[in-house]
C-alpha cells in the first residue's frame, strides 16, 4: 500500500499493488478527497481503516476498506468535528481528539456510537500528551502524558475503570517513542531525547537488538517503523547528524542489520563538516541545560 496525489494537490489516494502480478489499484478513486489510512490490524488483516473527507471537505469520516474488493463501510461519521478518531485492534472507534478553547486538546471516549468527554489537555502539555495504542486485548490504552508530571511519561490506562500505571518515566526528558510487541502490543522499549536519543529496554527480550543497533549504527537516532507479524524482523529508520534517513532490515534471529535504501542517495558521498557537527553538539548541550 502507498499514498500518492496528483500534481502535488495533496488529495492523497490510497493505492495497493499485488507483489506477484504487479496489478495497481486505487482504493480511493474519489475526486478532491484526501485519504488518510490510520490502522491496519493483524486481527482484521483484510481491511484497512481510512479517513476520508468526501462528505465534508473540512472533516474526515472513518471507513473500513476491503483490500480485495475496495468496498468501504462507514464506522464513524465525524459530525463532532474531531481532528482524529482512534481505533482498537478490532478496528472499533474507541477515542477521539478535538481542539479545546484554550488552544489545548480535548479527549473523548467513544462507545456504542456515542462520544463522552474524557479529559482536557492544556496547551502547554498537548505536544507531550498523546494516545498511542491499545494492547491486544483492547482493554488497556498506552499513552504518553505530561499531565501531573514534569516530563512526559509512558502510561498504561485501564480503559474500563480508569486506573493508570506509569510504565516508564525519566527526570531528564520526555518519552518520545516506544517499541511494541507484535502479539501482545505491550511496550518492550522506550526512548527519550535529552539532546541525544536514548533507548531503554523494558524487557530483556529486546535488549540485544538495542545493543546491536547501537553498535552498528553509532550516533544514529532511530525508530522501528514496522515489524513482521512474528516480530522477528524489524524495519529500522535511522539518521545521523551527517547522514540522511536510511532504512535497514534487522533480523533478530541472525542478529544482523542490512541496509535497504537511503532517502537521499545523492547525499551519500558527502558528510557534514566538523564545524557543523560541533555546532549541533553545542546546541544540544544548551537545550539540555535550558529550562523548559
Amino acid at each position: 500500500m502507498f499514498l500518492n496525489d496528483e500534481n502535488g494537490d495533496e488529495n492523497l489516494h490510497l493505492f495497493v499493488v499485488d507483489p506477484h502480478t504487479q496489478e495497481l489499484r486505487d482504493l480511493t478513486p474519489f475526486a478532491n478527497v484526501r485519504a488518510l489510512p490510520t490502522y491496519w490490524s493483524h486481527v482484521v488483516p483484510d481491511k484497512v481503516a481510512v479517513n476520508l473527507n468526501d462528505r465534508d471537505p473540512r472533516w474526515h469520516d472513518t471507513f473500513l476498506l476491503d483490500l480485495a474488493s475496495g468496498e468501504r463501510s462507514l464506522i464513524w461519521e465525524n459530525r463532532q468535528e474531531f481532528d482524529y478518531v482512534g481505533l482498537d485492534w478490532q478496528l472499533r472507534p474507541r477515542h477521539a481528539r478535538s481542539n479545546a478553547a484554550d488552544g489545548g486538546t480535548r479527549l473523548w471516549r467513544l462507545e456504542g456510537g456515542e462520544a463522552t468527554h474524557w479529559r482536557d489537555v492544556p496547551f502547554e502539555a498537548y505536544t507531550s500528551t498523546r494516545l498511542w495504542t491499545f494492547d491486544a486485548g483492547c482493554n488497556h490504552l498506552h499513552m504518553s502524558s505530561s499531565l501531573e508530571h514534569d516530563k512526559s511519561t509512558l502510561l498504561r490506562v485501564d480503559w474500563w475503570i480508569g486506573d493508570e500505571r506509569v510504565l516508564y518515566q525519566s527526570d531528564c526528558a520526555d518519552v518520545t517513542g516506544a517499541i511494541f510487541n507484535t502479539k501482545t502490543f505491550e511496550p518492550e522499549a522506550v526512548c527519550i531525547d535529552p539532546g541525544r536519543q536514548e533507548w531503554t529496554a523494558l524487557t530483556p527480550a529486546v535488549a540485544s537488538e538495542l545493543d546491536l543497533i547501537k553498535r552498528r549504527l553509532p550516533d544514529h537516532a532511530f525508530y522501528v517503523e514496522s515489524q513482521s507479524d512474528d516480530g522477528r524482523q524489524w524495519i529500522v529508520a535511522g539518521h545521523a547528524p551527517d547522514q540522511p534517513v536510511t532504512y535497514h532490515l534487522l533480523d533478530r534471529d541472525r542478529q544482523t542489520i542490512t541496509e535497504l535504501f537511503t532517502a537521499r542517495p545523492e547525499l551519500r558521498p558527502y558528510r557534514a563538516s566538523h564545524r557543523c557537527r560541533k555546532f549541533r553538539a553545542s546546541r544540544a548541550t544548551d537545550s539540555r541545560s535550558s529550562p523548559t
